[in-house]
């Protein structure tokens, strides 16, 4: 990922891709996702922004963290509280 666009190279097999600060500088951190090796565009699915604040499914988050979608919560097990 060249902050733009996915970018395919012969060397790199990733499907994934972390870009720091992606086509600014406003100090978020997102985590994409492609569906090939050759995908033109990823799909961004989580992003932290420069306040912490943590969204998964939102690229603007409100709270520290900020799930849009169905949400799993499991209780039980070893050391759960």
């Amino acid at each position: 990922y060249n902050g733009s666009a996915w970018v395919a190279d012969s060397t790199s097999r990733a499907t994934s891709m972390i870009a720091l600060g992606a086509a600014s500088a406003d100090g978020t951190i997102r985590f994409y996702t492609a569906a090939a090796n050759n995908a033109a565009a990823g799909t961004q699915r989580m992003h932290i922004d420069k306040d912490g604040n943590v969204g998964i499914g939102t690229t603007t988050p409100s709270y520290k963290l900020h799930v849009y979608g169905t949400v799993g919560v499991n209780s039980g097990g070893t050391g759960a509280s």
